[in-house]
């Protein structure tokens, strides 16, 4: 099967060949001139070597296809060490957020109290 790519930060879609299937929309790693590039399937087609060749041809690219190597797995986090500091900080400001849309808390509304006066 061929596979039209869209990878991370390029407008221009690129196309693959697969011994595996896959859907659009899948998360696939490509193995490509600059190394192995995450992408997104945006379209497919089954067809011969042949036409696809002269698809191939018309699309500027190279003969024989790069292949797609796997589809894109996240690593799995076990420890809280392995998380970037910057991440920790989103997800606890996401929290707090949360927390006062549910309480629908409104500084005009409802005061709230300072921790620390100063002296």
């Amino acid at each position: 099967m061929y596979y039209f790519i869209q990878h991370e930060n390029k407008s221009t879609p690129y196309l693959f060949q697969s011994d595996d299937q896959y859907a659009i929309g899948d998360i696939v790693i490509c193995d490509t001139r600059r190394g192995n590039v995450r992408g997104v399937i945006i379209e497919f087609f089954m067809t011969g070597p042949s036409l696809a060749k002269a698809i191939a041809k018309a699309c500027h690219a190279y003969w024989p296809l790069a292949k797609i190597i796997r589809k894109y797995t996240p690593p799995i986090v076990t420890s809280i060490d392995e998380v970037p500091q910057e991440i920790i900080e989103q997800i606890r400001l996401q929290e707090v957020n949360r927390i006062i849309r549910k309480l629908r808390i409104d500084e005009g509304d409802y005061p709230v109290p300072k921790l620390y006066p100063k002296p």
